[in-house]
């Protein structure tokens, strides 16, 4: 039989070509009719960006997660697989979770008011509502409130009002400019170096900014940061403060014009204890533009604070700038947080306690401290007992309560899993029982059973 080529016969077959090409990857499939399930679990697919999971043996692998079953099976959807994945939750040591849309609700100021720090390591942002001689109740935004004990709390710590977020992993590097295109990656949340070079951007004018993050590295750790720097982030910069981590040194430098030329004068320089013979280590630091003064934190514990009391010089700048001094040196940075605020509050070098370190103690605004008997408190003020009385105070006028007497509690079995949270609400230490309809269930081991939109969730670490 001869089969004539006619323009009817073209005409379909470009039609078919066109329909084999405008198949759905994920779900074309001519022999899987679309059931109801299958059709709502592709429309929260396409709800959400990619996102990926890493294996204990360090396999990785992108898609979309579907749902975390009570039974501990996690059902994963890859575009180039047709139908579901099911891995035994056990096998997986990372879920980072990537959202194509912000949360359908943005953390306001007041629910991120206080910083809360938990015994356990874990950091909260959150909202202060009651303390009793028992319990501290909070609200988070993101969740219901939260109601933990008194001997699960290490500290309080109350933001300034104008307290803001200027970036969180989240937030992603694309508005970061670099020196050279080989300087510095961006991967998983991380910032990632194995070539010298730098990468920074312009923050928003503030009067304090705060920084924090996770350092680690393999055979050296030279590291500096410009801050308030002239920089964009596309050069090093001339004017600015160079704070350099040299292994386990440390040193800040002033950079300032004067008269049209660059002068540098060396404002502190010590050596760590603790970053000797590490490979990873927590860094924060608070600069003050106006007061010139510095103070830098090594895992919690502040090391050194330093002022700049010439004047001749105002830092003017708003870049800050993260640069990799070690040639082809590897270094890691991660959880990268900054902050920053306007006014003249800036934390004051706290007395030294008379008192035993298992004491609970109180620190003012104006740096001043004193022990405490007992503190209860609610909304806008708190009731201390000390050696001299009871009296009130306002909130306004508490910098930080620290609970550092022992704890009642039984000792609880440490936790298998921590979620870090995005919007820089901190990180939370957990078993997960579930994640369905974009909700996680889990158990903190102090205040219990809560629950989250994953859309918070910045990675899952197991």
């Amino acid at each position: 039989m001869n089969l004539q080529i006619t323009p009817f016969l073209i005409f379909c077959f470009w039609i078919g070509i066109v329909q084999l090409f405008a198949l759905d990857p994920v779900t074309s499939d001519h022999f899987l009719l679309p059931t109801d399930s299958n059709q709502t679990e592709q429309k929260k697919i396409n709800r959400i960006g990619e996102e990926k999971i890493r294996l204990s043996d360090d396999s990785e692998l992108t898609g979309y997660l579907i749902r975390l079953d009570a039974e501990q099976n996690l059902f994963w959807q890859n575009k180039s697989i047709s139908g579901e994945i099911n891995f035994d939750y056990k096998s997986v040591s990372n879920i980072f979770f990537n959202r194509s849309s912000p949360p359908k609700k943005v953390i306001s100021k007041k629910e991120k008011a206080l910083r809360l720090y938990f015994k356990n390591g874990d950091k909260l942002k959150c909202n202060f509502i009651e303390l009793t001689k028992n319990h501290l109740l909070v609200e988070t935004g993101f969740s219901d409130p939260i109601k933990a004990p008194i001997d699960a709390i290490q500290k309080l710590e109350f933001l300034p009002t104008t307290h803001e977020s200027l970036f969180d992993p989240s937030m992603g590097m694309e508005k970061w400019k670099k020196s050279n295109s080989k300087s510095w990656s961006y991967e998983d949340g991380d910032f990632v170096s194995i070539f010298s070079g730098s990468t920074g951007k312009s923050l928003p004018r503030k009067d304090v900014i705060e920084i924090e993050f996770d350092a680690e590295w393999e055979r050296s750790f030279y590291l500096a940061l410009r801050i308030f720097s002239d920089s964009d982030g596309s050069s090093y910069g001339n004017v600015g403060y160079h704070l350099s981590f040299s292994n386990n040194r440390i040193n800040l430098q002033a950079n300032k014009r004067i008269k049209g030329r660059i002068i540098r004068e060396t404002l502190g320089s010590l050596i760590v204890q603790e970053m000797i013979n590490q490979k990873k280590v927590n860094i924060s630091l608070l600069a003050h533009r106006g007061k010139k003064e510095f103070i830098i934190f090594i895992n919690g514990k502040q090391v050194a604070h330093w002022k700049d009391s010439t004047e001749d010089f105002q830092p003017d700048g708003d870049g800050i700038l993260f640069i990799n001094q070690g040639g082809n040196s590897y270094i890691r940075l991660k959880e990268v947080n900054i902050a920053g605020w306007n006014g003249s509050f800036f934390p004051s070098k706290e007395k030294e306690m008379p008192a035993p370190e298992n004491s609970n103690y109180i620190v003012f605004t104006n740096g001043d401290s004193t022990i405490l008997n007992s503190i209860s408190g609610e909304e806008n003020a708190f009731s201390l007992g000390t050696k001299r009385g009871v009296f009130s105070l306002p909130l306004s006028r508490v910098q930080s309560v620290h609970f550092n007497k022992e704890s009642l509690l039984p000792q609880a079995e440490k936790s298998k899993e921590q979620i870090l949270l995005t919007q820089s609400l901190g990180q939370i230490s957990c078993n997960i029982l579930s994640i369905s309809k974009e909700t996680l269930h889990a158990v903190h081991p102090d205040f219990g059973k809560f629950k989250i939109s994953s859309g918070y969730c910045s990675t899952n670490e197991m």
